[in-house]
């Protein structure tokens, strides 16, 4: 996330240097994310459940992965998240 301030506002806006996508995964199916080396990925879930590499996450937590060379989700009930790649 790139942010700039002025005096008169703040704005921030994603930079070409984050990539977001979102997905929806029905309860037990799984996708694969290959994050590019040397960038962090961040999932967070706005609805159900997702297990990534064995660590449980659901709405309201958040999970950050750094070097890690592949991210496997699992919707442990139907789930909806967001996942943001950055440099």
């Amino acid at each position: 996330m790139h942010c700039s301030y002025s005096r008169d506002s703040r704005r921030c806006s994603a930079s070409k240097r984050a990539r977001r996508r979102t997905e929806t995964l029905l309860a037990g199916t799984s996708l694969t994310h290959a994050p590019i080396r040397y960038r962090h990925s961040y999932l967070a879930p706005a609805q159900g459940v997702i297990i990534v590499n064995g660590q449980r996450v659901a709405v309201g937590d958040g999970i950050t992965a750094t070097n890690e060379p592949q991210l496997t989700i699992t919707a442990e009930e139907n789930a909806e998240f967001i996942l943001v790649d950055a440099a």
